[in-house]
């Protein structure tokens, strides 16, 4: 209990939970008076999160962030609900949504948390001590800025309409230069205003292969036919 005391004095904010859950009924869970920010990924299924007097609904690969001192309930509607999460708590954690520029009570789809930071936080809370807290504190740090960085990327937060009209653009300009051996994912996305790493979401969802796969496919197909 001291040790927890004094991490808590002295770090801005700290990982209060964090877990990997499929939820198989569509049982309501019950209200909570939140005072953490939350981030909660939808892996497969389909949930609708009640936030205050806000409806929110998430799909396969929607990530949602909701503020401290929210209300919060969950009621899955397509089951299983795969779902992963992290909770944030301290004495900054009512800016943690400004700092990072995070939009909360919104679905965020092909924005997910880094699943390698994620591992590692559990890891450390396996052998929880001081020293553990700090990196936890450090790695939660690391992956509010990277979503936020993938959350203000040119191209993040398409609409649908949006999304299929960068899908078609991705391949007219994959089949307008897939012959030029220079040409790759970094320079089509540099061509398309858009983050690679955004890019490379949104490729995979819609087309089921990778941008840098389906450019070696078609390299592969003119050299056959030749």
């Amino acid at each position: 209990m001291l040790s927890y005391l004094k991490s808590s004095l002295t770090l801005p904010f700290e990982v209060r939970t964090i877990g990997h859950q499929i939820t198989e009924d569509m049982v309501p869970s019950s209200v909570r008076e939140t005072e953490w920010v939350g981030l909660i990924w939808t892996i497969s299924g389909k949930v609708l999160h009640l936030l205050d007097r806000k409806k929110v609904v998430s799909v396969s690969n929607d990530l949602l962030i909701h503020a401290a001192g929210s209300r919060v309930q969950y009621k899955p509607l397509e089951i299983p609900w795969d779902h992963r999460w992290i909770t944030i708590r301290g004495p900054l954690v009512s800016k943690l949504p400004a700092l990072f520029k995070l939009p909360v009570g919104k679905a965020l789809n092909g924005i997910r948390p880094r699943l390698d930071i994620l591992s590692e936080i559990e890891g450390l809370r396996e052998n929880f001590n001081i020293e553990n807290e700090y990196k936890t504190s450090l790695l939660a740090y690391k992956l509010l800025l990277d979503v936020s960085k993938n959350l203000n990327a040119p191209g993040a937060g398409l609409s649908d309409t949006e999304t299929s009209t960068l899908i078609k653009r991705s391949l007219k300009l994959i089949d307008k230069n897939f012959s030029d051996a220079s040409f790759d994912v970094s320079r089509l996305a540099s061509e398309m205003n858009i983050h690679r790493g955004h890019l490379y979401r949104i490729f995979i969802k819609n087309t089921g292969i990778s941008p840098s796969d389906y450019i070696q496919q078609k390299r592969l197909r003119k050299a056959i036919s030749l």
